[in-house]
């Protein structure tokens, strides 16, 4: 998993070949963020005969804690050629925002 920040969100990444996006499972307790996901075993017709396996079925489980200061009830998933990303805003109270300089004379 990769974890990188912006200014207005959280950004996981995961790669997740093989694994069906249906299958996925993105959950969230509290501010624990959690990723399930079984790739079954591929099989082959019974016309052929594996001579060689290197190809097998793969479960992936991370858990990521969210800072408080991103919204993990706002979270959203998208899954992309083999890739899983879950974007978690930040709070709006935590993100940079410019202040004005007024002038006197």
């Amino acid at each position: 998993m990769d974890v990188a920040e912006t200014d207005d969100a959280l950004v996981l990444r995961m790669d997740l070949p093989g694994h069906d996006p249906q299958q996925i499972q993105v959950s969230l307790e509290g501010s624990m963020l959690s990723v399930h996901s079984d790739a079954p075993l591929v099989t082959h017709g019974a016309e052929e005969r594996v001579l060689h396996r290197e190809r097998r079925k793969s479960a992936v489980s991370r858990s990521f804690e969210v800072p408080p200061e991103f919204d993990a009830a706002k979270v959203e998933a998208q899954f992309t050629h083999g890739t899983l990303t879950l974007t978690v805003p930040r709070r709006a109270e935590h993100k940079p925002r410019a202040i004005e300089v007024k002038v006197k004379s």
